[in-house]
């Protein structure tokens, strides 16, 4: 299986902030209070599931485009 590292830097002064973010977003009613590693894991799926949108949208633009390209208007008089 292929493995896609991404890396994200950001200055050690926004650490706090991106993380308290992190963890609003990745709160749900199962899990009010969540963990670092818990918000990490959320931003971690998060990021999976953007990509598979990313690559099912392209493959669905792509299979509507070669369709419209395969109609042809009927002769009609």
């Amino acid at each position: 299986m292929a493995t896609f590292n991404l890396v994200i830097t950001y200055p050690d002064a926004d650490a706090t902030r991106i993380m308290n973010a992190i963890k609003a977003r990745a709160t749900t009613t199962e899990v009010p209070n969540p963990s670092n590693a818990q918000a990490t894991e959320w931003f971690r799926l998060s990021v999976t599931r953007a990509l598979r949108d990313i690559v099912e949208k392209h493959e669905r633009d792509a299979a509507v485009a070669t369709a419209a390209a395969s109609v042809v208007s009927p002769e009609v008089t």
